[in-house]
């Protein structure tokens, strides 16, 4: 069969530490996963990327680089969840759970090296093998569960559980894939959410930033699996279901194959409502599969949208998709063992004396949540507008204080308006100037025209005896709203370009222009480089055309065409060769007549030295 060609991968046949790439096995919206041989241990293994590929493009063959620097943060963010992630999945030792081996930083990105399966995935053993009996769907089901438990008590969720992420080794036994895909850490964007979610897997809460996930949600995934299986359909999607269920009409085709206990089991798991739901593996087992539920309470958390193990790529796991030399176990699967208590010996106590790895590692999971909470609750991307008044020093020096409070009283009711009409918030005034912040950077722009075009009818009005003419700046990017009040280097660059405005203009920031999302709105163009107080490196700025008249000219102004290159006269030729000749023949005459002089025509420097 011919290799599928992808774009952006390391070169086949090329090292990667002591691992030698065979093919690529998969590519997601965030990994990329490679066959790869271990030279020194002689067998293959299965090496997956971070690669968030919107983000990032592979240069010189190999480097991975950032292509839009104001995502750096957040590749750096996934690529630390990513190590971190496969540092904690290296120690788990379920046999139903894809075994890490080793992690390691490369070309400027994070991988991880897992063992390498052979067979084929539920999904393609089931389109051959269509309605397997109930006994034959809890024999692969029991152990998947039985790793899922033990993924759930160390604080992860998989949250892309589906038919292929489900692989059937050569002996039949299944093996859960694709934990810590790398995935976005930071910004709510919908490119994000659809990578992450797999329609008909997917629970509602995945869809949103706002409701909380849990061990719930892959029991939801989990569901859609079993539906896939009795049904030989995928589950319609959450969003769909909001509108129309038809999960019970679909699931009550497989009654008379299936008993009504095991359906209703399936049933309860993809509850749109995650209350609703079981919400532990082990609450779901007792009626999935008739087990007593443990008497151990589940661990004590939750993980909000993109505090999981995240998105993974298709087909990884798999290059050679054989089927299975014999079918899933055919037996139930036999009870957990008993446990120490059962047995008549003595439960260990709760643990006492020094914080042992384990504990280190839940601290910082839960300061990990609580950074997450902070940043989602205060930290924004707004645009920032500072304004400053020209021509109050000069009403002051003429009409007096009292005048000038009265002025500026009407310039801030107007930046009021402005600001309030167009969605903004007015941070506050300060002498002649002001701050406000939009979450639109349009709608910014809007406010900082109806402000000019205010200032302008004032000036024609005539009440003053100077020009009043605003100089208005603005820039966007990520900043800490607290309140009414907001922090950041946005703030201060904002500032800067304020400064650096003409007075009338509406000068803003390459950010701002280029977060503008209808260009054609406002007429706008780039008009200079500035260097701004604090920062090593020169800003293009925009300039924001808000008076038609001004907007005119500039559409009409002539373009500067280069000049026609003319001949250089001869004379000039002639003049720029004779001067210098001149000039060197001088120097040498009067070097030459320097040798001859002789008697008082001579100058002499005499050194003389104390030596008293």
């Amino acid at each position: 069969m011919a290799q599928t060609t992808y774009t952006n991968t390391l070169p086949l046949e090329s090292m990667l530490m002591e691992y030698q790439l065979v093919s690529v096995l998969g590519v997601g919206g965030f990994g990329i996963t490679y066959l790869a041989r271990d030279t020194h241990l002689e067998k293959d293994v299965a090496i997956k990327e971070y690669f968030p590929a919107a983000d990032v493009a592979r240069t010189d063959g190999a480097t991975v680089t950032l292509t839009n620097t104001q995502r750096t943060d957040e590749f750096q963010a996934g690529l630390d969840r990513f190590l971190k992630e496969a540092r904690t999945l290296a120690g788990f030792s379920h046999p139903n759970i894809v075994r890490v081996n080793r992690y390691f930083k490369a070309h400027g990105t994070g991988y991880m090296v897992m063992d390498y399966e052979e067979g084929q995935s539920l999904k393609e053993w089931l389109n051959v093998h269509p309605f397997p009996d109930e006994v034959v769907i809890k024999g692969f089901l029991a152990p998947i569960l039985s790793g899922l438990a033990k993924v759930h008590d160390a604080g992860f969720l998989h949250r892309d559980i589906k038919p292929d992420n489900i692989f059937l080794r050569k002996d039949g036994t299944p093996v859960l894939l694709d934990f810590g895909s790398a995935r976005a850490t930071k910004g709510p964007t919908m490119r994000t959410l659809t990578t992450l979610v797999t329609p008909g897997y997917a629970p509602f809460e995945q869809y949103t930033s706002k409701a909380e996930q849990g061990p719930w949600s892959d029991i939801y995934a989990m569901g859609g699996v079993l539906f896939f299986a009795v049904t030989g359909e995928n589950p319609p999607d959450a969003l769909s279901r909001m509108k129309g269920d038809t999960v019970a009409d679909i699931l009550a085709r497989a009654h008379g194959r299936y008993v009504d206990g095991f359906l209703e089991a399936i049933s309860w798991a993809l509850n749109l409502d995650e209350k609703k739901r079981p919400q532990t593996i082990a609450q779901w087992r007792t009626r999935i599969l008739g087990e007593p539920e443990a008497a151990a309470p589940p661990p004590d958390f939750v993980l909000d949208e993109f505090g999981s193990a995240g998105e993974s790529a298709p087909e990884a796991g798999a290059a050679t998709m054989k089927a299975p030399a014999t079918a899933p176990p055919t037996a139930p699967p036999t009870a957990p063992p008993t446990s120490p208590a059962a047995k008549g010996q003595p439960a260990a106590g709760p643990a006492t004396g020094s914080l042992n790895t384990q504990d280190i590692s839940s601290f910082l999971d839960q300061r990990e949540k609580i950074e997450k909470a902070l940043h989602d609750k205060f930290q924004k991307v707004l645009t920032v507008m500072f304004t400053d008044l020209k021509g109050s020093t000069a009403i002051a020096e003429s009409a007096g204080d009292i005048a000038v409070r009265a002025m500026l009283r009407k310039y801030h009711d107007l930046c009021l308006i402005a600001v309030n009409r167009h969605g903004g918030t007015l941070v506050k005034t300060i002498g002649d100037g002001s701050l406000s912040h939009f979450v639109d950077a349009a709608a910014a722009c809007r406010a900082a025209c109806d402000i000019q075009r205010g200032m302008e009818e004032i000036n024609l009005a005539g009440k003053y005896k100077t020009l009043l003419l605003a100089r208005i700046g603005m820039h966007t990017g990520e900043c800490i709203l607290e309140k009414n009040d907001i922090f950041g280097d946005v703030v201060n660059t904002a500032s800067r370009f304020e400064s650096s405005a003409h007075p009338g203009e509406v000068f803003v920031s390459e950010d701002t222009y280029n977060a503008l999302p209808d260009k054609t709105e406002f007429y706008a163009r780039f008009d200079r480089e500035v260097t701004l107080k604090g920062k090593s490196m020169p800003f293009k700025g925009y300039t924001v055309f808000w008076d038609p008249k001004e907007i005119e000219l500039d559409k009409n102004r002539p373009q500067e065409a280069p000049a026609a290159k003319q001949a250089t006269p001869a004379w000039k030729i002639a003049a720029y060769v004779a001067v210098p000749v001149l000039v060197v023949l001088s120097i040498a005459v009067w070097m030459k007549g320097g040798d001859t002089l002789t008697g008082d025509s001579r100058r002499t420097i005499q050194h003389s030295i104390d030596t008293k």
